[in-house]
């Protein structure tokens, strides 16, 4: 559970992924001015399994806005574990090929190795950019 907020079950209903994004936002600090003023444009540093890594995983996008996260988050939404695997699999196959050894094109221990985190973390990340 998240601060007893919400009962995360492995596959999120949207009104579920809604709720849980505005309970997100609500527990986030305003950014300082110049983030949404100066900045229009913010670099995100994260290791394989980093949130800001899986819009490239999925849509090929390396500069991204909010209505890529959604569409992120459509793509997620009702789909458990297996069926996430699967949808980041195959997106990693069509975008980013296979290595010269077969294995996926994208680094190892990635949101595949965490699949029951992949909608948090577009949560967490739509709240971020809200």
């Amino acid at each position: 559970m998240l601060g007893g907020f919400l009962d995360l079950s492995r596959v999120f209903w949207p009104k579920k992924v809604d709720e849980l994004v505005d309970h997100l936002g609500a527990q986030l600090s305003e950014p300082p001015a110049w983030v949404a003023t100066q900045a229009p444009v913010v670099t995100a540093i994260g290791g394989a399994q980093a949130m800001f890594r899986l819009v490239p995983l999925l849509l090929g996008k390396f500069l991204f806005e909010l209505e890529d996260v959604n569409e992120c988050l459509r793509h997620c939404v009702d789909r458990d574990d297996e069926a996430l695997v699967e949808l980041i699999s195959q997106s990693v196959k069509k975008l980013h090929g296979l290595n010269p050894d077969g294995s996926l094109g994208w680094p190892q221990g990635g949101p595949m190795s965490e699949p029951h985190l992949v909608v948090t973390k577009l949560a967490l990340l739509k709240a971020a950019m809200l």
